[in-house]
């Protein structure tokens, strides 16, 4: 139960926040943005409650599916982002790209030849893309400057 009601909570935020205000109403009071909130929490659980009722619908092999482009796309852009200075923004876009297209082709079409979990080939793509794309298109000043003082802030917490 804490695990789906995180994921809600989250779920609502980024539909509040992230589309909503940001995207369609950045005047929207504070009343509103909780009843959209609401709205998007009950269709979300609606939504997974289908997913829920579907015989042939696997949760574990969902979670694991997705747990696979999660762990793609952040693993190597956090370490990326931590202990290299010349990741840039582009790199990190890449990452993020190159991971959901390589966790989607790996599990639907090379997934059945070799037996893989497909965070390993997601993870592996999107770093050497990040990479090289960093290399083209190097890091700006700021955001090397922004990046040092984000490692600096986590060194002395």
């Amino acid at each position: 139960m804490s695990t789906i009601d995180s994921q809600l909570l989250v779920c609502s935020s980024v539909i509040t926040e992230d589309f909503y205000l940001k995207w369609l109403r950045p005047q929207a009071s504070s009343k509103e943005l909780m009843l959209v909130g609401r709205i998007g929490v009950i269709a979300i659980a609606l939504v997974a409650g289908i997913v829920a009722f579907n015989p042939q619908s696997s949760v574990l092999g969902l979670v694991s599916y997705v747990w696979a482009g999660f762990g793609a796309a952040c693993g190597p852009v956090v370490l990326l982002s931590l202990f290299w200075q010349g990741y840039s923004r582009n790199g990190a876009i890449s990452t993020i790209l190159v991971r959901a297209i390589t966790v989607v082709v790996w599990k639907q079409m090379i997934g059945g030849i070799f037996e893989l979990y497909e965070i390993v080939p997601g993870f592996i793509f999107a770093s050497l893309v990040g990479v090289i794309v960093s290399k083209v298109s190097p890091a700006t000043q700021k955001t090397i400057a922004d990046f040092a003082s984000f490692r600096g802030s986590l060194t002395s917490a």
